[in-house]
């Protein structure tokens, strides 16, 4: 819980005690957060920055003396701030004898729909030793008063009503009798209770009017009994790859479903890795000794940052930055551990294996085994370079449209790449374009697009040797960092298609975006991508963009006020620029006042115009010649 008078540096440092969690072995958090007191584990829930680490929400359930700890492990599940599924968190805290728990579940009154299944469970599902529902008196006679309200129900009163149209107690019976209280008409509530008939369920899930959205809400449940999980799987492939804490086990089970030969199959089981791994239902070693094929190992050990949302999940549960990183350098070292003792710094060895390792069906100990016994046997000469691609492979979506929507997994040519000792890979690299074989330089700008990003791949295309494809794909990966997309915004010539890209990089700043636009025009215009973004966003960039060398006071006066409250801020900038240039400064002065509705909020060109009566800054800011190399 949040203590009052503590200053930012000291919430941060409490709340730091959870978050590092993500960046351990479970077992390891499990230790570190069964050796904080309650209060302690309370005060870092109330300041972690994080969402809850499963070893975290695993551990409050089980402690003997959890109070202040389960009262804020129940507020961040219902939050949905826990990397566990909210409603498993929600279940083990009820399956505790502790009062201040289900009182924040059972009367919590921000919107959450993980409270009314909590209001179930307290009031008719959850028993104790003699069959009766485990109600607290507490929590019975606030019940009891607001059924007894004769205020018009707000929400929270329709939703508690709702609960006591279930309660297996004679009490609130007597209470509701005749009242006209019935129960939510939710039939996603029935999969969601807690200790449920599961015979029945499973029934109910084959004959929903949605069954394959049912069947998917039992098999994301921990507490699914073997025996259920069994019979869905038999009926429901699909299930295999929401066992929400996979063992080995369960991923050979999905394995033999359905092979990860696709980008949307490497995704699923990369989600379903991960939650094993976080869970400590798996370890690395067994990842890496049982996934196939090797490409979807390899597409796991650099996942990217837009596939680290669990979309297969309930709901959404983030894993944070922290876990990613960590999950991935643990898989990494794991692989590496495979793969040192046959490959090492060998050339050949590592030539075999990046020619093999993309269309290998099995797993990555049995390819290393199958190069070493090649190399024993003197396999002959060793493929040089990369492999070949033809334009339309895997590794070419999402650049041609510029969209940014294409699904993001990794390329394993580029893990390969990654995992390859510096020596061998620029040997590789030096071979791949002898030459410079058009076809072979797009072998090289494609494995720029996608994570992970090699350094030496990057720089090649900053340097002299770099094509403008190249540019334009680095542009596009996500594991680009902030300095080089300003080397990109910064090439002269200007190049308008990876400008485009550009903009649309989730790591733009503000600053670049705003670069991006004004660096476009020294190039002759904006690439037709980015106006058409641009345009969607803000009708009326498109006059405004054909007014700026008009030197019309008038109708730039008017095209800025009609997109005002919209415009990107490179276009803003532009646009003041030439209406001061104009009119003079007063106009833009005027305008951004209007924009923004005070001084201190105006942005710092024009507050500089403003103190010099000039239109000089208003200029010097529109020009694209000061563009930085680096933020």
């Amino acid at each position: 819980m949040p203590v009052i008078g503590m200053d930012a540096a000291t919430r941060e440092a409490v709340g730091r005690q959870l978050d590092v969690m993500h960046a351990m072995p479970y077992t390891e958090a499990l230790a570190r957060a069964a050796s904080m007191t309650d209060q302690d584990l309370a005060r870092s829930l109330g300041h972690c920055r994080l969402n809850i680490a499963m070893a975290v929400s695993d551990h409050i359930p089980t402690r003997p003396d959890a109070r202040a700890s389960a009262f804020g492990l129940a507020k961040a599940a219902l939050k949905g701030r826990t990397v566990a599924d909210p409603d498993d968190v929600i279940r083990d805290l009820l399956r505790m004898p502790n009062r201040m728990a289900d009182a924040v579940l059972f009367f919590h009154r921000e919107r959450s729909d993980g409270t009314q299944p909590a209001r179930y469970a307290v009031l008719a599902d959850r028993r104790g030793p003699d069959g009766r529902p485990i109600i607290d008196d507490e929590i019975r006679k606030r019940l009891l008063e607001q059924i007894e309200s004769r205020r018009r129900p707000g929400r929270i009163e329709a939703e508690l009503r709702a609960a006591a149209a279930v309660a297996d107690d004679p009490q609130i019976a007597q209470a509701i009798a005749g009242r006209g209280f019935k129960p939510d008409k939710d039939d996603d509530l029935d999969f969601r209770r807690f200790a449920p008939d599961w015979e029945a369920l499973l029934a109910k899930a084959e004959s929903h009017s949605q069954p394959e959205h049912a069947r998917g809400l039992l098999a994301r449940r921990a507490d699914l009994p073997a025996a259920i999980r069994a019979a869905l799987e038999a009926i429901h492939p699909a299930a295999h790859w929401l066992v929400p804490r996979p063992d080995v086990e369960a991923v050979r089970r999905a394995l033999a479903g359905i092979e990860p030969t696709t980008p949307a199959g490497r995704f699923a089981l990369g989600v379903l890795l991960r939650r094993g791994l976080a869970g400590g239902s798996l370890d690395a070693a067994e990842v890496v000794a049982t996934v196939r094929p090797v490409a979807a190992l390899l597409a796991f050990l650099a996942p990217t940052r837009r596939l680290w949302d669990d979309r297969l999940a309930l709901r959404s549960l983030a894993f944070p930055d922290d876990a990613r990183r960590w999950l991935a350098a643990t898989m990494r070292d794991e692989a590496e551990a495979v793969l040192a003792p046959v490959l090492s710094q060998d050339p050949a060895a590592w030539a075999w294996f990046l020619h093999r390792a993309t269309t290998w069906p099995g797993t990555l100990p049995e390819l290393v085994a199958e190069i070493a016994r090649g190399a024993a046997g003197n396999a002959g000469p060793p493929p040089v370079g990369f492999p070949r691609r033809a334009p339309e492979d895997a590794g070419d979506a999402g650049a041609a449209d510029d969209s940014g929507d294409c699904l993001g997994t990794a390329d394993p040519i580029a893990v390969v790449a990654s995992l390859m000792p510096r020596p061998v890979f620029a040997s590789t690299l030096a071979a791949h374009l002898e030459g410079w074989d058009p076809a072979a330089v797009q072998d090289v700008a494609r494995l720029l697009e996608r994570e992970p990003l090699v350094p030496d791949l990057a720089e090649l295309a900053l340097g002299p040797q770099g094509t403008a494809s190249m540019r334009h794909r680095l542009a596009h990966n996500p594991g680009a960092d902030l300095a080089m997309l300003w080397r990109i915004a910064a090439w002269d010539p200007a190049e308008p298609h990876a400008l485009s890209a550009l903009y649309r990089h989730p790591g733009a700043s503000y600053e670049l975006r705003t670069a991006v636009v004004i660096r476009s025009y020294s190039a002759g215009g904006l690439h037709p991508s980015l106006l058409k973004l641009l345009e969607s966003r803000a009708p009326g960039t498109e006059p405004l963009t054909r007014l700026l060398a008009s030197g019309d006071a008038t109708a730039l006066h008017a095209a800025l006020q009609a997109v005002l409250g919209t415009v990107d801020p490179g276009h803003l900038l532009l646009g003041y620029a030439a209406l001061a240039a104009a009119a003079g400064p007063e106009p833009v002065w005027a305008l951004e006042l209007e924009r923004v509705g005070s001084l201190d909020r105006v942005i710092p060109d024009v507050r500089a115009s403003m103190a010099t009566g000039s239109a000089a800054p208003l200029t010097a800011a529109a020009d694209p010649t000061r563009i930085p190399t680096e933020p």
